[in-house]
């Protein structure tokens, strides 16, 4: 119940961190791809 009145008064904040972990997520991905091209290429 505490967290759900949490997330009324402060939805912003949840959008944020939605935000924040999406761009960590794509940030990861993109290194994945330049390492494992890197390696391609030296292969």
């Amino acid at each position: 119940m505490i967290l759900a009145d949490k997330r009324k008064v402060h939805p912003e904040k949840d959008e944020k961190k939605n935000a924040l972990g999406f761009s960590w997520i794509v940030l990861i991905v993109s290194v994945i791809v330049l390492v494992g091209g890197f390696i391609w290429l030296l292969l």
